[in-house]
Protein backbone atom coordinates (compact mmCIF):
# COMPACT_ATOMS: atom_id res chain seq x y z
CA UNK A 1 0.00 0.00 0.00
CA UNK A 2 0.76 3.40 -0.77
CA UNK A 3 1.57 5.79 1.25
CA UNK A 4 -2.14 8.02 0.82
CA UNK A 5 -4.07 4.46 1.07
CA UNK A 6 -2.52 4.02 4.36
CA UNK A 7 -4.31 7.36 5.53
CA UNK A 8 -7.60 6.98 3.29
CA UNK A 9 -9.85 4.47 2.78
CA UNK A 10 -13.68 4.07 0.56
CA UNK A 11 -16.71 4.28 1.75
CA UNK A 12 -19.76 4.21 -0.68
CA UNK A 13 -22.54 7.02 0.01
CA UNK A 14 -25.98 6.68 -0.97
CA UNK A 15 -27.36 9.88 -2.27
CA UNK A 16 -30.85 10.11 -3.77
CA UNK A 17 -31.05 5.92 -4.48
CA UNK A 18 -27.61 6.01 -6.57
CA UNK A 19 -24.07 5.22 -4.70
CA UNK A 20 -21.49 7.54 -4.56
CA UNK A 21 -17.89 6.21 -3.70
CA UNK A 22 -15.80 8.53 -1.79
CA UNK A 23 -12.06 8.85 0.24
CA UNK A 24 -12.13 9.30 3.51
CA UNK A 25 -9.14 10.01 6.27
CA UNK A 26 -8.42 7.64 8.36
CA UNK A 27 -8.85 8.35 12.44
CA UNK A 28 -9.19 6.50 15.39
CA UNK A 29 -12.25 8.05 16.35
CA UNK A 30 -14.07 7.79 12.92
CA UNK A 31 -14.64 11.61 12.78
CA UNK A 32 -13.81 11.92 9.10
CA UNK A 33 -16.59 9.03 8.12
CA UNK A 34 -18.91 10.62 10.34
CA UNK A 35 -18.91 13.56 8.72
CA UNK A 36 -19.31 12.13 4.81
CA UNK A 37 -22.28 9.77 6.52
CA UNK A 38 -24.24 13.62 8.37
CA UNK A 39 -23.53 15.02 4.84
CA UNK A 40 -25.68 11.71 3.33
CA UNK A 41 -27.95 12.13 5.47
CA UNK A 42 -28.52 16.01 5.31
CA UNK A 43 -28.60 15.74 1.98
CA UNK A 44 -31.02 13.17 1.70
CA UNK A 45 -33.06 14.88 4.33
CA UNK A 46 -33.18 17.94 2.10
CA UNK A 47 -34.02 15.84 -1.00
CA UNK A 48 -36.91 14.87 0.72
CA UNK A 49 -38.07 17.99 1.21
CA UNK A 50 -38.04 19.28 -2.08
CA UNK A 51 -39.95 16.20 -3.23
CA UNK A 52 -42.55 16.42 -0.71
CA UNK A 53 -42.94 20.39 -1.04
CA UNK A 54 -42.98 20.57 -5.05
CA UNK A 55 -44.01 17.12 -6.43
CA UNK A 56 -43.90 17.95 -9.81
CA UNK A 57 -39.92 19.07 -10.30
CA UNK A 58 -37.54 16.97 -11.90
CA UNK A 59 -35.00 15.56 -9.65
CA UNK A 60 -32.40 17.65 -11.06
CA UNK A 61 -34.25 20.55 -9.56
CA UNK A 62 -34.44 18.59 -5.70
CA UNK A 63 -30.60 18.58 -5.97
CA UNK A 64 -30.28 21.97 -7.15
CA UNK A 65 -32.71 23.27 -4.35
CA UNK A 66 -30.43 20.73 -2.17
CA UNK A 67 -27.48 22.38 -2.89
CA UNK A 68 -28.76 25.70 -2.95
CA UNK A 69 -29.90 25.33 0.51
CA UNK A 70 -26.73 23.66 1.82
CA UNK A 71 -24.79 26.14 0.49
CA UNK A 72 -26.02 28.77 1.96
CA UNK A 73 -26.38 26.89 5.44
CA UNK A 74 -22.63 26.48 4.84
CA UNK A 75 -22.27 30.30 4.08
CA UNK A 76 -24.51 31.09 7.57
CA UNK A 77 -22.30 29.26 9.40
CA UNK A 78 -19.30 31.22 8.38
CA UNK A 79 -20.31 33.84 9.12
CA UNK A 80 -20.78 32.99 12.34
CA UNK A 81 -17.38 32.08 13.11
CA UNK A 82 -15.75 35.12 11.12
CA UNK A 83 -14.32 36.26 13.92
CA UNK A 84 -12.37 39.56 11.96
CA UNK A 85 -16.12 41.57 12.70
CA UNK A 86 -15.91 41.13 16.08
CA UNK A 87 -12.24 42.22 16.25
CA UNK A 88 -13.44 45.39 14.60
CA UNK A 89 -15.97 45.95 16.60
CA UNK A 90 -13.90 45.35 19.73
CA UNK A 91 -11.08 47.84 18.24
CA UNK A 92 -13.78 50.47 17.50
CA UNK A 93 -14.77 50.25 21.34
CA UNK A 94 -11.42 50.17 22.31
CA UNK A 95 -10.50 53.50 20.33
CA UNK A 96 -13.79 55.07 21.94
CA UNK A 97 -12.94 53.86 25.33
CA UNK A 98 -9.04 55.34 24.97
CA UNK A 99 -10.59 58.86 23.71
CA UNK A 100 -12.96 58.85 26.33
CA UNK A 101 -10.45 58.52 28.70
CA UNK A 102 -8.14 60.46 27.53
CA UNK A 103 -11.05 63.64 27.50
Amino acid sequence: MNNMQDKTFKINLKIAGKRYPMWCLRSEDGAEEKIYRDAERNINDKLLLYRVKYPYEDSCDYMTMSAIHISAQNERIKKIHDKSVVFEQLEKLTKEIDDFLKE
